[in-house]
């Protein structure tokens, strides 16, 4: 298969970089017999079948989709045990006559028992699982394999659904575009996707779609499912929210304090005010009694001055009549 010049370089400038896929260590004897392990270049064919510990290069683009993706994967199989997600991982898939692959990512489902991560290759056959999904993001020197070779042979393989996040330019932008693939017994056929451009991976209950060179999932309601960096902004932002609100909060509960403090200080005068009253009105009754009293005094010694005076005029009166009969 031809190699595909990548986008910005000459095929002259390619041709000057033999590691432009990667590289291998290889060990081989040196002219005095030591060992030493030599720098390879790898080949398109080494990228389509590596050996453990390739080092296969990418780009950024595709290793941001290639991590989110894989966070997303794990997330939505969290909840099944015998389930493993794996990214660039060597994969032997147990079938005669099919070289091992290192899918971007595969899922497997159906583990009789826990993968060691340490090992380099994945042995299907041996752990009992059964691919359900395989996701390739394509990168610009090997995209062929992902849209030609990759989709007979994980056919082959056994995968029941294969999406490829491929990366075109659309009027001079790259743009993310899906082709996902269904196995029937005849080989893939391709699946359609909603009006919204989005595909809906069964076995992992997610929606995926692409938003210029992102690849993005949805949730089943339609969420969309955001990377870390996303979500830990977010969090800072709810981190921020919360503290506001707290400060809120703490604001609302000194001026609940102190409209309490102040109610209470109103009820206090208010009560100092109704005893003041209650005093004013004791003291306003007993003013009024001793009026009254003092009233009744002064009519008192009116009535007595009256009759003092009556008596007076009577006994003047009986004294001339007592003179008068002298």
């Amino acid at each position: 298969m031809s190699a595909v010049v990548e986008k910005g370089k000459s095929s002259s400038a390619v041709a000057e970089d033999p590691y432009r896929f990667g590289w291998r260590m290889v060990k081989r004897s040196g002219p005095d017999g030591a060992d030493v392990w030599e720098q390879v270049p790898l080949t398109q064919e080494d990228v389509l079948h590596p050996q453990e510990e390739d080092f296969i290069a990418n780009n950024g683009a595709h290793d941001q989709n290639c991590h989110y993706l894989k966070s997303v994967l794990l997330a939505q199989v969290a909840d099944d045990p015998t389930a493993q997600v794996n990214l660039d991982v060597r994969t032997d898939w147990g079938v005669e006559g099919l070289k091992a692959h290192g899918p971007d990512l595969v899922v497997f489902r159906g583990l009789k028992e826990p993968w060691d991560v340490q090992r380099g290759t994945f042995m299907v056959a041996e752990t009992g699982a059964r691919p359900v999904l395989v996701i390739e993001v394509t990168s610009p020197s090997t995209r062929a394999h992902d849209l030609d070779a990759k989709v007979i042979q994980y056919h082959k393989a056994g995968v029941p659904l294969y999406a490829i996040v491929d990366t075109c330019e659309e009027q001079g932008v790259p743009q993310v575009r899906l082709m996902v693939h269904r196995s029937i017994p005849e080989g893939f056929v391709r699946v359609l996707p909603n009006e919204k451009g989005w595909v809906w991976l069964e076995p992992v209950g997610v929606w995926l779609a692409g938003e210029g060179q992102r690849a993005v999932c949805y949730d089943a309601e339609g969420n969309r499912i955001p990377d870390y960096a996303e979500l830990t902004s977010m969090v800072r932002q709810l981190d921020a929210n919360l503290e506001e609100a707290a400060a809120l909060t703490e604001e609302a509960v000194q001026a609940r304090q102190h409209a309490e403090a102040q109610a209470a200080e109103d009820a206090r005068a208010r009560q100092h005010a109704e005893a003041q009253a209650a005093e004013a009105a004791r003291a306003q009754q007993l003013a009024e009694a001793q009026a009254s009293d003092a009233h009744r005094a002064r009519q008192q010694a009116e009535a007595d001055s009256t009759d003092l005076r009556l008596r007076l005029q009577q006994m003047e009166a009986e004294m001339c009549r007592l003179r008068g009969e002298a």
